[in-house]
């Protein structure tokens, strides 16, 4: 009895942790990916250059919002959207009536002598079905879309979080990437 009960704790700990797990912010329940980044022997100025240069470079779509030299120097405000494949959530869930999944975004760095802090946040997801779009924020479209069957529900909770938490931890390491990388002269 002991060994099944062992067994079956053993299980679900695999099984739960194989969810991807989306950072939320205490305060307002919503999904914040953010984190201090040091960087040696750079100023806020170069650190703000370099990021504003990484910025226009990587989230560069049209209706992308780029506040590069607003009130406060110190910081720069993006927007941005992440194309997800219809395959990647269709495949998980099963379903192959929902398309064109856009996982929206604001990219926030804010500079200070050797180190900057990102924050990306304010994440709206959107899809839609052949009859309907669907356009609501990350966690509230994983907690009300009840389309699904609960098994099918499950699917598209772990997938949704899982390619959320791959895109954008892939977004931020190549930011760290291009911030440490030593420039080059032509």
């Amino acid at each position: 009895m002991k060994s099944r009960l062992i067994s079956l704790f053993v299980f679900l700990s695999i099984i739960s942790s194989a969810f991807a797990q989306l950072p939320v912010d205490n305060e307002t329940g919503k999904v914040v990916f953010t984190d201090v980044i040091h960087i040696k022997e750079m100023n806020k100025d170069e650190i703000y250059n370099k990021a504003k240069t990484w910025i226009v470079s990587t989230l560069k779509s049209g209706d992308n919002m780029v506040e590069l030299n607003g009130t406060n120097s110190n910081q720069i405000v993006a927007t941005g959207n992440i194309i997800i494949p219809d395959k990647e959530i269709n495949d998980a869930t099963k379903v192959r009536a929902f398309r064109q999944y856009v996982l929206n975004f604001k990219f926030i760095i804010y500079c200070k002598d050797n180190r900057f802090k990102y924050s990306v946040q304010n994440f709206d997801l959107s899809f839609r079905t052949p009859y309907e779009v669907f356009n609501t924020g990350l966690i509230e479209i994983i907690d009300k879309s009840k389309t699904f069957g609960k098994k099918k529900q499950q699917y598209f909770e772990k997938a949704i979080k899982e390619s959320t938490k791959k895109n954008i931890d892939n977004l931020v390491n190549d930011l760290i990437r291009f911030m440490n990388k030593k420039e080059e002269e032509w």
